[in-house]
């Protein structure tokens, strides 16, 4: 259970902090590029990569942990 919640934690923080830091990098290299926005862009390309390959069908294929509905 541990485990499970430091992964669930950890696929909550992880893209927009990397968003984030994407977006301070690019401030630096072009200053007049407002962080928020470039943050936003990453974090859009990042949905936007997965996107197409995601099915609803395939994500609640087991229900939570494997139980079935009846």
């Amino acid at each position: 259970m541990i485990a499970g919640l430091a992964t669930l934690i950890e696929f909550v923080f992880a893209p927009p902090t990397i968003a984030l830091a994407i977006g301070a990098y690019l401030n630096v290299q072009f200053p007049a590029l407002d962080p928020k926005h470039a943050a936003v862009g990453a974090y859009i390309v990042f949905m936007g990569v997965v996107a197409p390959a995601f099915s609803f069908s395939n994500f609640a294929l087991n229900g939570w942990a494997g139980w079935r509905w009846a």
